[in-house]
């Protein structure tokens, strides 16, 4: 380890010997103290929307998605149309092709 001769800057001294301080450890939050914060910080999220806005939103989402599924359901039989002949066409063209 090399050594560093002491600097005459105060300024500089006092940085490296709080450099060398150990740091001490947060010590956590007691539970009720921990819960007050987090709840104050989830009560703190909802004061920018109006009150019933947030519910007018939901409701209006859940209606969108009744109709949509309405909307499926009623045209169900229409965009699931049985098979038909697959060969009609390529039938044809070789009859087409083969009749005298």
């Amino acid at each position: 380890m090399k050594f560093i001769p002491p600097s005459p800057d105060p300024l500089d001294r006092l940085l490296r010997s709080a450099a060398r301080t150990p740091v001490p450890a947060c010590e956590r939050l007691p539970f009720p103290a921990e819960a007050r914060v987090l709840a104050a910080w989830r009560r703190s999220r909802g004061d920018s929307l109006p009150i019933g806005l947030g519910l007018w939103l939901r409701a209006g989402f859940a209606g969108a998605l009744l109709v949509a599924a309405t909307a499926v359901a009623v045209s169900w039989s229409s965009v699931r149309q049985p098979a038909g002949d697959e060969y009609a066409v390529a039938n044809a063209t070789l009859y087409v092709a083969l009749a005298p």
